[in-house]
């Protein structure tokens, strides 16, 4: 029997502007499904990370030119552009 592979990509988003990436990264580490522990340790964390990360990767995104995701960007485009539909 021949081995099958599977890639699976997800997109989990991305901030619309400089001053949406702390709620962003605190959004994403306080889901859940990112790291699973209980409340308010996940939340306190989030805190953490979201506070620790934010500049440099406010820095990241400005370096991009459009300072935001580009994510948020393609995947409009991709629904503007789409000649299928969905019933």
């Amino acid at each position: 029997m021949k081995k099958k592979i599977a890639v699976i990509l997800f997109n989990l988003g991305g901030p619309d502007k400089l001053e949406a990436v702390k709620p962003f990264l605190f959004n994403l580490f306080n889901d859940k499904a990112i790291i699973d522990i209980v409340q308010p340790f996940r939340w306190i964390l989030a805190k953490l990370i979201s506070s620790s990360r934010a500049k440099t990767a406010q820095q990241n995104y400005a370096l991009l030119g459009v300072g935001c995701s580009l994510i948020l960007k393609f995947t409009q485009e991709q629904a503007s552009n789409s000649s299928c539909t969905v019933s």
